[in-house]
């Protein structure tokens, strides 16, 4: 199955959000919060996509 690159963001925001709030019952800083959100959300799935293209060519 082909992962297309909406599908990689749509499952890395779920993932991020459900981590989110694992973070909130776990730690009480929001930078960890943030970090935690943006990390899984926007760092993991821009590599993996271009890790895909990089391969692919």
């Amino acid at each position: 199955m082909e992962w297309s690159e909406s599908r990689i963001f749509l499952v890395a925001s779920v993932l991020a959000i459900l981590l989110w709030f694992a973070s909130m019952l776990v730690v009480d800083n929001t930078l960890v919060h943030v970090a935690v959100l943006l990390t899984v959300g926007v760092v993991v799935p821009t590599i993996i996509i271009g890790w895909k293209k990089r391969s692919e060519s």
